[in-house]
């Protein structure tokens, strides 16, 4: 068999055949291929050890010169003599868990946490989640999925629970993702200030401008006790409340 025929001159002035893929050889199965765009890749024919055709992905040209994709193409023959196999085996998944399962295990390491904090958390998810989603493993589940579960706790006036319900089952599945059970983590595609309903926010109490005077006034008529006093710091300080708290103690 004829090895290195092909030239530097050859492989610039190489062009698609009639806009069909073109090959050129240069023996022991490497080959220039020109792709209809015009492209050109290193490729190399072999058999594999059940004697089917395959091919292997050396590179493109121009970045991998004529002389370096020999230089390849005998490495990889190399390693056929040596018996191994040109295409990596895919990498299998691990298998993956039911979300109670995942549940349960995530929680229970969570080692940080008060066990008050832990129970919420657990109660929430068995309440919540695992009527309709516990069974299904962590790969199965969707977004839609999720927001199906969610949904009922937002129409049913939960605002601020539903947004710690997506957190509680988003670190569940972060988790998962860690160990193998699944690729993505849908509750990471759940925009909670889009998705779920607020509650309107009622404003603390407050005096007008023009009733603080009066306030003042009637301030001074009273006995020196400590919440007369902590209103007068405050109008004059304008501290926030907490800190006076805390400053009342010392």
């Amino acid at each position: 068999m004829a090895i290195n025929t092909l030239t530097d001159a050859d492989c610039r002035r190489a062009t698609p055949n009639d806009g069909k893929l073109r090959k050129l050889f240069d023996g022991h199965g490497l080959m220039l291929a020109v792709l209809p765009s015009g492209n050109k890749v290193w490729r190399m024919a072999y058999r594999n050890d059940e004697g089917k055709q395959q091919t292997a992905v050396i590179g493109p040209y121009p970045l991998i010169g004529l002389k370096e994709a020999r230089e390849r193409r005998d490495v990889l023959r190399l390693k056929l003599i040596d018996g191994e196999d040109l295409k990596p085996k895919r990498k299998t998944s691990s298998p993956s868990i039911a979300l109670d399962t995942a549940i349960d295990t995530y929680w229970a390491g969570r080692t940080d946490i008060s066990a008050g904090y832990k129970a919420n958390a657990l109660r929430a998810l068995a309440m919540y989640m695992s009527p309709t989603l516990g069974a299904k493993t962590v790969r199965e589940i969707t977004k839609e999925d999720l927001m199906a579960a969610l949904r009922p706790m937002d129409a049913a006036g939960l605002s601020v629970y539903v947004r710690r319900v997506r957190m509680w089952v988003g670190q569940v599945l972060d988790w998962s993702i860690q160990h193998g059970h699944c690729e993505e983590n849908p509750a990471s595609n759940i925009n909670s200030k889009v998705a779920f309903s607020r509650k309107p926010r009622e404003g603390f109490a407050a005096l007008a401008l023009a009733e603080v005077h009066p306030f003042m006034e009637r301030l001074d008529l009273e006995d020196e006790i400590q919440s007369v006093l902590a209103c007068k710091l405050l109008a004059l300080t304008w501290t926030r409340t907490d800190e006076l708290r805390r400053m009342w103690k010392w």
